[in-house]
């Protein structure tokens, strides 16, 4: 697989995010993007094109982060950083996005308990999820951003 699939995919992923996230509220920028691989040998293949493209920020048990060099350009800003999620059989989907808010804890009041959001917590951070069935990625809205977390 080359650099230029992975700009296609990962561009696709942030577009249909951003259209199911202005569905229910107003997206902001991208704050980082994630493609799911389906099995062993798309996620090799995925790696090793992410690879070629930047350098891992940080490994998690579910996958590397990378730092891309130069960053994607989406139509709701630039792509800095990229996971490749290794397979999960919990995670059909193509992939996600997680966008910017302004005031988190407000976005927060404002959406839970409404159809299709879900609060994720983990250590350290939380996250809200947009996750709409008829739709093949997921949209994310966390309390620190990945970024940030990253301290980039």
């Amino acid at each position: 697989m080359y650099s230029e699939n992975i700009i296609v995919i990962v561009k696709d992923i942030v577009e249909k995010a951003a259209k199911i996230s202005d569905r229910y509220v107003k997206a902001g920028k991208v704050n980082y993007a994630c493609i799911f691989s389906h099995n062993l040998d798309e996620y090799r293949d995925l790696y090793d094109a992410v690879k070629k493209m930047g350098m891992v920020a940080k490994s998690t048990e579910t996958g590397d982060l990378f730092k891309l060099n130069p960053p994607i350009k989406t139509c709701v800003g630039d792509l800095l950083i990229l996971k490749v999620r290794k397979p999960d059989a919990s995670k059909p989907q193509k992939g996600d996005a997680d966008f910017n808010v302004d005031n988190y804890d407000e976005f927060k009041k404002r959406n839970m308990g409404r159809k299709n959001f879900s609060l994720i917590t983990r250590q350290g951070f939380e996250m809200i999820e947009i996750n709409d069935p008829r739709e093949d990625v997921l949209v994310y809205f966390s309390s620190i951003p990945v970024i940030k977390q990253l301290g980039f």
